[in-house]
């Protein structure tokens, strides 16, 4: 499964799900779903809802092979403390300038795939979806208590 995740943020995330939606369009025999908050954009190719319960969001990125997300901190340390997948993380562009900022951080600590751009993300999720067909999918293999980096770097212990 791919799971594609936008947080709480009150307008949902519109480009990343539509993004996300005409991947799986083309990519039928995968399984996609996604959390897309209070956005406008209902996708087409791939299950959805509003919002998940938390038990059924971390089921989600446990047994999803890639996660997508928006760079919300607790996103990304709800992956690395449940999932042995990959994480492509895809900063909001406008409104929430901290999030590029705390992606670049948390990225220089833990391997996820950072993307800018619509065109990258796309790419990135292409390549990576023709890697699991060949069985040399790259996964994370150390989870990790990520809260507690995210917590020094919050609170300038970094």
């Amino acid at each position: 499964m791919i799971y594609v995740t936008v947080g709480n943020f009150p307008d949902g995330f519109n480009e990343l799900i539509q993004i996300v939606d005409n991947i799986a369009k083309k990519n039928s025999n995968l399984m996609f779903q996604a959390q897309i908050s209070n956005g406008s954009y209902h996708p087409k190719h791939m299950k959805f809802s509003p919002f998940f319960s938390k038990e059924k969001h971390l089921d989600n990125i446990n047994k999803a092979k890639i996660v997508i997300s928006h760079a919300g901190l607790g996103t990304i340390a709800e992956f690395f403390e449940n999932s042995n997948g990959l994480l492509v993380v895809y900063p909001r562009k406008k409104n929430v300038h901290d999030q590029i900022a705390s992606a670049k951080l948390l990225n220089k600590y833990y391997p996820f795939l950072l993307t800018y751009s619509d065109d990258e993300l796309n790419t990135c999720l292409i390549k990576n979806l023709e890697n699991n067909k060949s069985s040399s999918f790259n996964v994370n293999k150390n989870k990790t208590n990520a809260g507690e980096l995210i917590a020094n770097y919050l609170f300038g212990n970094d």
